[in-house]
């Protein structure tokens, strides 16, 4: 089979933003983002019993077109006080989208139109200065739109039975995500968050006689909450010890539409740390050894087995502008990926194993002077990043 899949992109945006401290313990940001995208890809396949023996397949002909409008208004105030550090901001969005498959509108009223609000809330209250004794409380509403890759209908082939194909029905992804945590200065800090995702986008997988699709749709439910832990601590004087530890359960729930026939109802609880020692040794040397592990973790109809790496890192310091440093990445050759799919009647199990134990020797020499820039990204930045 051969294809022939020309595609284009037409971008527009506008963006403005304003500053301004109204006190020495208030302040306040506003802007407002405008922007048009359109995109839009044509499919063309020929096939044939032998090589230049080709014949059109008008069943894979498609073309598929896909026009959003989005305007915003948003808005930020900060204010600091002795202890007390708040943050307070919204975001007004207003959406438009038309999609066209084989150049008929699939939105029987036109456009499809979507407004929504996004608050954001975070605050920290400082216990005692001289430690960096804290408390942090955060929220935020977040909105997760489908890639043009995610919603593109057209087939993709890995072989005969094994295809790729988007939805164009997929529905943008909204997060509401809360956050607390204690920190008690550069020494360890634990947090607890709690994140709750309506029509979440997610990989499926379907079988239907021989034919094996890969696919996007909307899950209408996924729950998680975690409790993490931070700590670094000196163990001797030339000896430092890093670690991260997090308990997470998360449930997808979803219950088939006209639209979606996806069926689950299942949870895991899943544990990770990371674990990095640091060795500082005479004559400016470092030495960096990492390790990791977690339990299995699930994405939808996903199981992926425990995983455990090492890296190690020898580092050598000659001069502020010249040092060699010597690294071995998963040292033991254990990053071995082994998935369980637990589809609607059938199980799929598979095992990746990739060239990921590398060594490397990396010298590195500064030429004058380094600076790093903030780099600030437009509305068409941003829209293009989603292509």
């Amino acid at each position: 089979m051969r294809s022939n899949n020309p595609f284009s992109v037409d971008l527009f945006g506008i963006r403005g933003d304003f500053q301004r401290k109204l006190s020495g313990s208030f302040s306040m940001e506003a802007g407002f983002q405008a922007s048009r995208s359109q995109r839009q890809s044509y499919g063309h396949y020929q096939k044939g019993e032998k090589e230049y023996v080709m014949a059109e397949d008008n069943s894979l002909e498609n073309t598929f077109k896909q026009t959003e409008y989005l305007e915003a208004i948003y808005t930020d105030f900060q204010l600091k006080l002795a202890q007390w550090e708040i943050k307070l901001g919204v975001r007004a969005e207003y959406a438009q989208f038309q999609t066209k498959i084989d150049y008929i509108d699939r939105n029987t009223n036109g456009r499809k139109q979507m407004f929504n609000l996004f608050p954001t809330v975070f605050g920290i209250y400082r216990i005692a200065e001289n430690n960096g004794q804290a408390v942090q409380v955060a929220y935020g509403r977040r909105i997760s739109r489908p890639n043009y890759q995610d919603l593109n209908p057209s087939i993709f082939f890995f072989d005969p039975s094994t295809t790729y194909q988007g939805n164009a029905q997929l529905s943008a992804q909204l997060s509401d995500n809360m956050d607390l945590k204690y920190v008690h200065g550069q020494k360890w800090n634990i947090g607890l968050s709690l994140i709750n995702h309506r029509n979440y986008i997610s990989m499926v997988h379907q079988l239907s006689e021989q034919n094996y699709t890969q696919t996007y749709q909307n899950i209408a439910g996924v729950k998680s909450a975690a409790i993490s832990m931070n700590m670094g601590k000196a163990i001797v004087k030339n000896l430092m010890l890093y670690g991260f530890g997090q308990i997470q359960y998360i449930h997808y729930k979803n219950i088939p539409t006209e639209l979606n026939d996806l069926l689950i109802n299942r949870g895991i609880w899943s544990f990770q740390s990371n674990l990095m020692m640091q060795l500082n040794l005479p004559y400016q040397m470092t030495v960096n050894w990492t390790n990791s592990y977690r339990t299995n973790v699930l994405y939808a109809q996903t199981v992926i087995k425990p995983l455990y790496e090492m890296h190690l890192a020898v580092n050598k310091q000659f001069s502020n502008a010249l040092s060699l440093a010597l690294t071995v990445r998963d040292l033991f050759h254990s990053r071995v990926l082994k998935r369980e799919i637990l589809g609607q009647g059938f199980n799929i199990y598979s095992k990746t194993v990739v060239d990921s134990r590398i060594i490397g020797l990396n010298f590195n020499y500064t030429f004058g002077l380094y600076k790093k820039q903030k780099v600030k990204q437009t509305s068409i930045e941003g829209e293009v990043s989603r292509l």
